[in-house]
């Protein structure tokens, strides 16, 4: 009797210990299931957040290329600019040295023009 009460014993006790590691595995599986579905959720905003970066990236990126072209006309205009301007200095310059020396045939002349007034009055005074 005595070593069926023991058996009794250890048999309840391994029930019960056998009850308690089902619930430990029950437990440890539902906490399994709870990490995996947070790491489900987070893996999700990952991805949602890094399809956003990437979105931004390639705006980002559009937006960069469009900003290239356009300096690159502007560069274009600006060379455009800077060779007619170089031109219209050109032409300033030649119109500059031009009316110099307009200016001074002027100059010749109205030297010529006042020489030739006074001889013309010198040769009336003297006819006169």
């Amino acid at each position: 009797k005595e070593a069926n009460s023991k058996l009794q014993q250890e048999m309840s006790s391994l029930r019960l210990k056998c009850d308690e590691l089902k619930r430990d595995r029950a437990d440890a599986f539902n906490e399994l299931k709870q990490v995996r579905a947070k790491h489900e959720r987070d893996l999700s905003q990952m991805r949602h957040q890094l399809d956003g970066e990437c979105a931004a990236r390639s705006a980002a990126e559009k937006k960069l290329q469009e900003m290239r072209q356009h300096l690159e006309e502007l560069e274009q205009v600006n060379a455009a600019e800077w060779g007619k301007c170089e031109r219209l200095e050109t032409e300033k310059m030649a119109l500059e040295r031009e009316t110099r020396k307009y200016k001074i045939q002027v100059e010749e002349l109205e030297t010529t023009l006042s020489r030739k007034n006074r001889q013309i009055k010198a040769d009336r005074k003297r006819g006169s």
